[in-house]
């Protein structure tokens, strides 16, 4: 896996044309087979979310994807 991760993306609303660079070095779990990266772009900034097929536990927060709501997903950008 690549240690930065370019995303340019436009608001169809606006047609404002948005890119950012973001390192990704510390931020991914050592592994990440069965996990999967999902972008959502919401007021102009970019959240980066790992996704895993493990289903999250009961007294856990089900995850902001929707897509993946009852799975375990970990925010790694921006960091908190």
């Amino acid at each position: 896996m690549g240690e930065f991760l370019y995303v340019k993306w436009k608001d169809n609303n606006t047609e404002l044309i948005s890119e950012e660079t973001v390192d990704l070095r510390g931020k991914l779990p050592s592994q990440m087979d069965g996990k999967k990266l999902h972008f959502l772009i919401g007021d102009k900034k970019l959240k980066i979310y790992v996704i895993s097929k493990k289903l999250h536990e009961k007294n856990e927060m089900p995850c902001p994807v929707s897509t993946y709501d009852a799975f375990h997903c970990e925010l790694i950008y921006p960091g908190n």
